[in-house]
Order: C-alpha cells, then sequence, then structure tokens
C-alpha cells in the first residue's frame, strides 16, 4: 500500500512539471517524464491483478480523479487546439453559428470587439479553415466560455472540469460495464491511469473526452439491452466526433434487422436534427470544403500510408516507370502518369471501408458477444493504421475499447511510444523524426502479431 501511495506522489509530481513547467520544445524534458510516467503506470499494470480489491474500487477513482485534477488550472501546452474551442464557444455564446465564417472574416468586425477575439485570433492554428468540430463539442465549448467571454483563463480551468467530470463519468461507466460482462474490475486501472489518457484528455483538453464518455455509456447501455438508450447514447458520440458511424454495419448486424435498423435510425434522426440546427446547404459545402483541404494536406504520423508513399512510390516506381514495354498500352500509360499520392489518399479510404464491411458482417459477431466487444477494437485500429494522420490523442478511445478485448498490450505499447513523436515540436520549424515512427509502429505491430499468435495458440490448446 505504500508502494502505491508513492508512486501515486510521483506521478503528480510528474504531471504538474508535464502542466506548468515544461514547454512543447523541450522535448528531452518531456520525453524523461513521459517515461517515467509509463514506467509506473506499467508497473501498476503488472500488478493490477493481484493488489486491486474490487471492494476498495472508490479509492482507486480517487486516484485517478487526483492524476487528472492537477491539470485544473493549466494552460495545454502540447496543443494548440483548445484556442479554436474558446474562439468557437465565443462566437456561440453571442448567438453567432461557429460554422458560418472563418477566423479571418471576423478580423476588424463589431463582434471582433465584442466577444475579446484578439485574445484568441494569433493562437490559432488555422484561421482561414471553417470550424469542423462536431455540434455536441459546440455545447461543450459554449459551457466553458457564456460566462468568460473575456477571461482566457476562467474558461480554460471551465473546461478542464467539464473534462474532469467527463473522465469520473467514463470510469465509473467502464466500473459498470465490466461488472456486467462479467470481467475483473481492475482492467478498468488500464484507462483509469493511463498517462497517454490523462495527459492527452484533461491535460490539453481535447475532445476525444467526450466521444469516449458518450461511446462508453453507448456500450453500457447496450449490454444491459437498453436499445433505444444506447442509441441516444452513441448519438451524442457522433455528434461529438463523426468517427463512431464506422461501428454502424456491426451494430446492425449484432442486432440484425428490425432492431439493428431501428437503432441505426434512431442515430441518424438524431443526429440530422444537429445537423439541421447548425447548417444549411451553403455553410455544409464550405465546411466539406475545409476538410477536404485540411485531409489533403495535413499528415503525421501515419503508418501504412507512410510506408507506400515513401518506400515504395518514392524507392521503387523507377523500376517499372516510363519503361518503353509499357507504351502503346494507354490504360496503363495514363496509370504511370497520376498522382500517386493522390491517388494513395484516395485508396486507403476504401480499403478502410472494406475492411470493416469484412469486420463487421463476419458471422461470429452475432454468435459471440466477446468477439462483438473486440471487433470495435480491431475497426478502430484498422482505420487509424491506414490513416494519414494520427495524433497522440487519435488513439484514446482505443484505451477504453482495449479495456473490453482480450488484445490490449499492443494498445498500451502504442499509447507509451506515439507521445515520442511530440519531438516533431521540438524547433520552431516543424519536423517529423522518421526514426521515432518507424520504432513505434514496429513495436506496435511486433507485439500485435505476438497477441494475435497467442491468441490462436490458446484457442487451439
Amino acid at each position: 500500500m505504500k508502494t502505491n501511495y508513492l508512486l501515486l506522489i510521483g506521478s503528480i509530481i510528474a504531471y504538474v512539471l508535464l502542466g506548468y513547467a515544461v514547454p512543447r520544445t523541450s522535448f528531452e524534458l518531456f520525453a524523461i517524464l513521459y517515461a517515467f510516467l509509463f514506467a509506473l503506470y506499467f508497473y501498476w499494470c503488472y500488478y493490477a491483478e493481484k493488489k486491486f480489491d474490487s471492494s476498495k474500487w472508490k479509492m482507486f477513482l480517487l486516484g485517478a480523479i487526483l492524476l487528472r485534477a492537477v491539470f485544473l488550472g493549466a494552460i495545454p501546452e502540447l496543443s494548440d487546439d483548445f484556442w479554436r474551442y474558446l474562439w468557437d464557444g465565443r462566437l456561440l455564446s453571442f448567438g453567432v453559428n461557429p460554422y458560418e465564417f472563418t477566423p479571418v472574416e471576423l478580423l476588424g468586425t463589431e463582434l471582433y470587439a465584442e466577444a475579446h477575439l484578439e485574445q484568441l485570433y494569433a493562437q490559432l492554428n488555422s484561421p482561414k479553415f471553417y470550424s469542423v468540430y462536431p455540434p455536441i463539442t459546440q455545447f461543450f465549448f459554449t459551457a466553458a466560455t457564456y460566462f468568460f467571454t473575456d477571461n482566457v483563463l476562467a474558461s480554460i480551468v471551465v473546461f478542464h472540469a467539464l473534462v474532469l467530470c467527463l473522465e469520473i463519468g467514463t470510469i465509473i461507466l467502464l466500473v459498470r460495464l465490466l461488472k456486467c460482462l462479467n470481467k475483473p474490475l481492475y482492467l478498468a486501472f488500464f484507462y483509469a491511469f493511463n498517462p497517454l489518457i490523462i495527459l492527452e484528455l484533461s491535460g490539453n483538453l481535447h475532445t476525444e473526452s467526450i466521444l469516449i464518455f458518450f461511446m462508453t455509456l453507448a456500450l453500457y447501455l447496450f449490454a444491459k439491452k437498453g436499445y433505444a438508450k444506447s442509441a441516444l447514447a452513441f448519438s451524442m458520440a457522433v455528434g461529438a466526433k463523426l468517427l463512431p458511424l464506422m461501428f454502424m454495419p456491426l451494430i446492425l448486424h449484432r442486432l440484425w434487422f428490425k432492431r439493428g435498423v431501428y437503432y441505426c435510425m434512431l442515430v441518424g434522426i438524431v443526429n440530422l436534427a444537429l445537423l439541421v440546427l447548425f447548417f444549411d446547404l451553403e455553410m455544409i459545402q464550405k465546411i466539406k470544403e475545409s476538410m477536404g483541404l485540411y485531409f489533403g494536406h495535413f499528415e503525421f504520423n501515419a503508418s501504412i500510408y507512410y510506408l507506400t508513399r515513401y518506400w515504395l512510390i518514392n524507392e521503387y516506381w523507377w523500376l517499372w516507370d516510363y519503361h518503353e514495354y509499357f507504351m502503346g498500352f494507354s490504360p496503363l500509360e495514363d496509370f504511370l502518369k497520376m498522382d500517386l499520392y493522390v491517388l494513395l489518399r484516395k485508396l486507403l479510404p476504401i480499403i478502410d471501408l472494406i475492411l470493416i464491411l469484412y469486420i463487421s458482417l463476419r458471422k461470429n459477431i452475432r454468435a459471440s458477444i466477446q468477439t462483438f466487444w473486440t471487433a470495435f477494437l480491431i475497426i478502430y485500429s484498422v482505420h487509424f493504421f491506414l490513416a494519414t494522420t494520427v495524433h497522440p490523442w487519435y488513439i484514446t478511445p482505443l484505451v477504453m475499447l482495449a479495456v473490453l478485448s482480450s488484445y490490449r498490450m499492443y494498445v498500451l505499447i502504442w499509447t507509451a511510444l506515439i507521445g515520442l513523436t511530440y519531438i516533431s515540436y521540438q524547433h520552431e520549424i516543424f519536423a517529423e523524426n522518421s526514426w521515432v515512427i518507424g520504432l513505434e509502429y514496429a513495436l506496435v505491430f511486433v507485439v500485435l502479431v505476438g497477441e494475435l499468435r497467442q491468441k490462436k495458440k490458446n484457442t487451439l490448446t
């Protein structure tokens, strides 16, 4: 018990330093503290099954709360996305649709002065883009800024408090879900004390905290067979981040026709109502263009995409490009003249969709409840293995899904390694480190293959 208290105190000190003293450009110090936190975390994980007392899970919850509460007064340092949260929240607080204007378009307007937007504008990372944050997140942004339209720090503290409440709710729901599934409660520990979860959600205020809360609520209600309530919670998750839509074929197949269609229709109706609340056709087109520009220009920490782009295309394309024996065969000539990077960006989402449908429509999804829960993890993993942009906070929902699956070590390893990609920001000029990315995915895939082989071996025996 004394060891646990010492580890908790050590973790709190590390989080205080990361939250209040270490700038994003000090990568070496960040890496040391990050590695220290994960060393303590893996120590706890190793002994969790032996030392976790399910009758005292509220003490475990208190420890998780303390680690998150450290950041209540901290201004996020590792990410600047929160400035756009405050910008959108202030607009909505003044009755202005946050999707209607880009920040650049509001420069010099009466609203710009009235909402004190000059406090935020210089910090925005994409002032020429329309907001891409879905409607449910906008309500949270507004809650954080409504009473403090001229006070940045106060709004940040309120948003920290909101995220803290969401995280407490997620952990409690996870414990209840594990009870419902007859799984050991100590598994909730893997989410509650994960340093990436704490840093990216409670520290950097990323909106995945909203997604994870509503997804966990939806899965809990689903396990309790409250499908209508689950669909409403799932709608909120989609309204916070569109990604859960990839799970719709899986849910439809599990519930099968009547209940599945009803579930999906309810999700669609709620999100259509949210869409009508904020958007018209012209606005949808503007946001579509912004998202197209974003996904067309930004790429970060990709795995299969980078491997294909830099290895296959850059290194070996010359082996069969512009050879004489290709000339005169127009389909192949046209293909060789295409922009292969653009083609790759278009091809990967198609492969992603095909794999999602394959995983979702397998026969044992309906036969085995454990296969159903694991399919959520597999679908989410496949999506980000094929993605062109994988920021550290993007994989935080994987940790929650891993708690419900027998495959979780590769996810925990991924969370430990992905934080090292902040090395890209250590200088004024952004530059990714290929060695870090290569090490990250090499270890993740090695551990994943090891887990798959072990599972296969256990099944055979």
